[in-house]
């Protein structure tokens, strides 16, 4: 299972990589980063606003949180896409994100196990991810 720094660099390193496979982790751990950063543009914005700061700067922080998103949004469908494969669908099932009420799918298909062996998307990568543990070896430490 990746860690969620692990998460966050790799999503932002596969940044417009629509291709290969994504754990569960990584896209859940970059979904929270998502709403973290979220949160933290909203409040700086906010602190703006509230203490009525002008100039170019104050302008620029009202549009703060709204430019984090746009910033996000490539890498936000990326690992989307990859998750969608790593469950051997097509990427373009993406486009229910587009359509809130069907966006249940999504997310539907986003907590389903990965495909336990290679797929059309790329090779089946080793379960770290506790929830996998069907798929997992014994492990038990021999004396």
């Amino acid at each position: 299972m990746l860690t969620f720094v692990q998460a966050v660099e790799t999503c932002l390193d596969k940044y417009t990589d629509f291709s290969g496979r994504a754990k569960r982790s990584e896209l859940w751990w970059f979904l929270l980063f998502e709403v973290l950063v979220g949160i933290a543009a909203g409040l700086i914005s906010s602190f703006f606003v509230k203490y009525e700061i002008g100039g170019m700067v104050g302008r620029l922080a009202e549009w703060l949180p709204v430019l984090a998103q746009l910033g996000l949004i490539i890498p936000h469908f990326a690992v989307g896409v990859r998750r969608l494969h790593d469950i051997g669908r097509t990427g373009w099932w993406m486009i229910l994100a587009l359509m809130p009420p069907l966006s249940i799918i999504l997310f539907i298909f986003w907590v389903l196990q990965s495909e336990p062996r290679d797929n059309k998307y790329g090779p089946y990568t080793s379960p770290l991810d506790p929830s996998d543990a069907s798929d997992m070896k014994d492990v038990t430490p021999k004396e």
